[in-house]
């Protein structure tokens, strides 16, 4: 199982670390970007950043989970890099934790099923994630 990469800045900075709360603030910040909602999360697609954010609804089993994927140039090539926390606390984050690590392999899932048939299209080998 994958381990979620984490969106936390270092422990010594805990005072500063992003919340639930914090993330959907930032994600909805740009105008431009695109909110879709679906049964137990809400997708922002943000263009312009080629950054698409996942936030868990009370019904997803992952909740309160964010998951965030952007596409980066790095070195001249376009590269994907996912990374996502779950904020659970107390008995909801041991009971939630497993679900959320479950979503975001989906998630990562998803992306490399992408860079195949991309690769496939233009007859190049596809790049890993930087997850």
């Amino acid at each position: 199982m994958a381990a979620a990469t984490c969106l936390l800045p270092s422990a010594g900075m805990a005072q500063d670390a992003p919340t639930f709360e914090s993330l959907w603030a930032e994600a909805r910040q740009n105008p431009e970007c695109i909110r879709a909602d679906f049964d137990n999360f809400i997708l922002i697609n943000c263009n312009e950043q080629l950054t698409v954010w996942y936030f868990t609804l009370a019904s997803h089993p992952a909740h309160p989970g964010v998951i965030k994927r952007e596409l980066l140039l790095e070195n001249g090539a376009v590269i994907s890099r996912i990374e996502g926390d779950y904020f659970g606390e107390g008995a909801e984050q041991i009971a939630g934790r497993p679900a959320f690590e479950t979503w975001l392999a989906e998630i990562r899932d998803l992306d490399r099923q992408m860079r195949e048939v991309m690769g496939a299209a233009t007859g190049r080998e596809p790049r890993p994630a930087t997850d």
